[in-house]
């Protein structure tokens, strides 16, 4: 079991930027992508244009959202230097956006793949994330495999990378669904997630406990 992270408390811009967010969505889709407007989305947030500008410079930018996956460092220093099972070893080396927000992930999917535009540029934030994570896989293929010829390096992390990849969303789902399942006045860290996740990967994967 692992150690657990304490909630931090979510700033006053923050909730406004997560109230624009949701609004942004929620008229998106309602009236579709090209009938809303700044003006639409900020009176249904309860703020000023002015506000809104503060946060986003673009509509577009409040429907993608400013809380992408991202590479938690430290998890990533130790897989690189990793000898476990490596998709065990990869839990928790991307971390997906909190998991109280007020809208879901399924929302946020329905309203980017409606749009081609939006879609392309969320593929862009995640093909840019996938990069990075490609890197942190060659490196410790390296690491690992040091008698491994170069020209097997990178098609051998490039298959890691999408396995890890894969993973990475089935953790983002289960971190959504979790939240969304909680029992009122119980909070559920995304370490429980991980914690979850591990028992899974596991079972899958018939090793024994990390």
């Amino acid at each position: 079991m692992s150690e657990k992270s304490a909630p931090v408390a979510r700033s006053r811009g923050e909730r406004t930027a997560d109230a624009i967010e949701k609004a942004a969505l929620e008229l998106v889709a309602e009236h579709g992508y090209a009938d809303v407007t700044v003006a639409m989305i900020s009176e249904a947030a309860g703020i000023s244009q002015r506000t809104f500008f503060n946060h986003y410079p673009t509509k577009e930018d409040a429907l993608l959202g400013r809380h992408m996956p991202r590479i938690d460092q430290s998890a990533a220093r130790r897989f690189i230097v990793g000898t476990g099972p490596v998709l065990l070893d990869a839990v928790g080396i991307v971390t997906p956006p909190p998991m109280d927000l007020p809208f879901s992930l399924e929302q946020r999917m329905r309203v980017v793949t409606s749009h081609p535009d939006l879609l392309a540029a969320q593929m862009q934030r995640i093909f840019a994330l996938e990069e990075e994570l490609g890197e942190i896989i060659q490196l410790r293929v390296r690491n690992e495999h040091p008698d491994l010829p170069e020209e097997e390096v990178a098609p051998t992390a490039e298959m890691i990378t999408s396995l890890i990849a894969g993973m990475i969303r089935s953790l983002g789902h289960l971190a959504h669904h979790s939240a969304g399942s909680t029992p009122e006045g119980e909070e559920r860290s995304y370490d429980d997630v991980l914690d979850r996740a591990r028992e899974l990967l596991t079972t899958i994967l018939h090793v024994g406990p990390a």
